[in-house]
């Protein structure tokens, strides 16, 4: 080692042992007199422990938790802002290592270690606090050193830290330590390593935090009881959209302002874990707000109303700009799952008012349609009494609702007046009694009945589509109605006598293949086929339930093509396959029930004898 190299090395070493004094000078100062305040007091030295004549003039002294802590971050802030004052490259790199090192020990006092485990006694302040700063400490680095790269910092964590001096093992030549320069940049990059680990712990106990106080004030919203009013459109709401994006916007901000900016990466985490817990919070609660047909309408332009403000908030986060390609992917993706939620439980709602529009419906007609004296209803008065009770909810409802929503609740009552019908066929079949004589005597009178009913049916949506203002009936609403069309093909098919060998003839297999898409189960297929057979020639019901099942891998492949809404987008009283099983159970476990009457009577009759 030649004589420049050693007395630069020297001078490095004096300058580094200058920094620490100056940083723990610097320190020191906070203490005063006294030792860093215990976690279970708020001052040093308590009164209570004290002569009443030391604690004259001396109050100023009790320095406070929180005190304590924001002066520990302000003489690091102090220290830190001098890094890039040296043009000397080799001095100011020593100045990073000392002061960084110097200010990460008072971290790891403030939070317990390198495990963080005082981190929970932290108050949310004192986590903002602690982030910014380290954010802040990495920023300053980075500027001052690029060679050292603060994200490859966090790859490089290892427990021990590499030491910067050289010991001479010959002791008898060496009275000091030798400083390696050549081992500076590991080490700097060892304490941006401890920072992020700091970062991270800190992170994460916010996160908890932040979660906690979320929930709570999403419980809270969610749990309130709301009255049910009219805009001025005449459109039916609640305050809950007010209440919802108020304190999601509030929980934001606050994260924005206290985290400085939105570059920040505890912010995007925080903002998707906020927006995360109130999809979570939205899933679970949905159905809280379905009570009767005016709630569902206010829950739906509610939900609407909150997919739209939530677009809005998310726009202004982005233009916040200073934001990674990453975090605007984690916004964008949060976006997503967020707003389609709350759309879709628009939609679910605005659906979900049927069931209030139907309930005095099935009371009065689920038991006259299809019945004998429906045959005799020259006029068809009971499709016309249908059709007026829906008219009537309709034109009453159709200002509760946005105008996006009430075209989802027609074509619901679409879907709900094609089921019910199907109902009424099969309640029909499954009180026919048993044997050979069909319940229609006189099919072409029901045939024409049903054609009669199908087309009231028709004229009403395609007027009520005019009402709402669709240009033509959507081709959803045409293959809705079109079932009922099939099914009563299907019927004259049946009244003709057609023999197995002739069904294809009579288009029966392509029909059955259509109802088999609406249905998209090969049992109720077979089943719903077998009862209209049984209607009108009981004799080849089995024969046809024979030969839908011969079309079992045709309809299986029909179903595989058939896509599906999630389930949770589904009305349950909407779907056909649904209510349709439920009714053939019922009708399985009824026929049971019977069968098990009937046993015990001969039974009892035996014991009689």
């Amino acid at each position: 080692m030649n004589h420049d190299s050693t007395q630069r090395m020297k001078e490095l070493t004096v300058a580094y042992e200058g920094f620490e004094v100056k940083a723990k000078e610097s320190f020191n100062s906070i203490y005063l007199r006294h030792e860093r305040p215990s976690k279970s007091h708020m001052t040093y030295n308590t009164p209570s422990t004290a002569s009443s004549s030391s604690n004259e003039g001396s109050e100023d002294l009790y320095i406070s938790e929180m005190a304590y802590f924001s002066a520990i971050l302000h003489v690091a802030t102090d220290l830190i802002s001098e890094i890039p004052l040296y043009v000397d490259a080799e001095i100011g790199l020593l100045r990073s290592i000392c002061f960084g090192n110097c200010c990460l020990n008072k971290l790891l006092q403030l939070i317990g270690g390198q495990d963080g485990k005082e981190l929970s006694t932290l108050s949310i302040d004192q986590l903002f606090e602690l982030i910014v700063w380290i954010e802040s400490f990495h920023e300053v680095v980075e500027e001052a050193h690029p060679n050292v790269k603060s994200n490859e910092a966090k790859r490089e964590f290892r427990r021990r830290k590499p030491s910067m001096f050289l010991y001479d093992l010959r002791e008898e030549y060496s009275h000091q330590p030798l400083l390696q320069m050549s081992r500076a940049v590991p080490v700097l990059t060892w304490i941006l390593a401890m920072y992020w680990k700091v970062h991270m712990l800190a992170q994460d106990e916010f996160l908890i935090r932040t979660k906690a106080t979320t929930d709570k004030w999403l419980q809270q919203v969610y749990s309130m009881e709301r009255e049910v009013w009219q805009t001025k459109e005449g459109r039916l709401v609640t305050s809950l959209c007010e209440d919802l994006v108020t304190i999601i916007s509030a929980q934001i901000w606050t994260m924005q302002s206290r985290l400085s900016g939105s570059s920040s990466s505890a912010f995007i985490i925080g903002v998707c874990l906020t927006f995360s817990r109130l999809r979570e919070k939205q899933l679970d609660s949905r159905d809280i707000f379905f009570t009767d047909l005016d709630s569902c309408c206010a829950a739906a332009n509610n939900f609407l109303r909150i997919s739209e403000k939530l677009e809005e908030l998310f726009r202004e986060l982005i233009q916040l700009g200073d934001m990674s390609g990453n975090a605007i992917n984690m916004l964008e993706g949060c976006r997503g799952d967020l707003v389609s939620t709350f759309c879709n439980d628009a939609v679910y709602s605005a659906e979900k008012a049927h069931s209030y529009i139907f309930q005095p419906i099935r009371k009065s007609l689920s038991e006259k349609i299809f019945d004998h004296a429906w045959l005799n209803l020259t006029h068809n008065e009971l499709a016309l009494s249908l059709t007026r009770t829906l008219g009537e909810f309709i034109n009453d409802k159709i200002t509760f609702l946005d105008e996006f929503l009430v075209s989802k609740l027609v074509f619901s009552i679409l879907k709900a007046t094609v089921i019910f019908y199907l109902e009424c066929i099969i309640r029909v079949a499954g009180n026919k009694s048993k044997g050979n004589l069909p319940f229609f005597h006189d099919a072409s009178v029901a045939i024409k009945r049903f054609e009669d009913d199908i087309s009231i049916l028709r004229d009403f949506f395609e007027s009520t589509i005019t009402l709402i203002s669709l240009p033509s009936m959507p081709k959803a609403y045409a293959r809705e109605l079109e079932i009922l069309s099939i099914v009563n093909e299907l019927l004259i098919i049946a009244a003709r006598n057609s023999s197995e060998e002739d069904l294809s003839e009579d288009n029966a297999t392509n029909l059955i293949l259509q109802l088999h898409k609406y249905l998209e189960d090969i049992k109720l297929t077979r089943w719903l086929v077998g009862d209209i057979w049984y209607l009108v020639q009981p004799k080849q019901k089995k024969k046809i339930k024979s030969f839908v099942l011969n079309q079992k891998q045709m309809l299986h492949e029909v179903s595989i093509a058939k896509k599906t809404r999630h389930e949770r987008e589904c009305v349950q009283e909407l779907e056909v396959g649904i209510i349709l099983t439920d009714i053939y159970d019922k009708r399985k476990n009824r026929r049971k029930l019977q069968s098990q009457r009937w046993r015990f009577k001969r039974v009892k009759v035996g014991w009689n004898k």
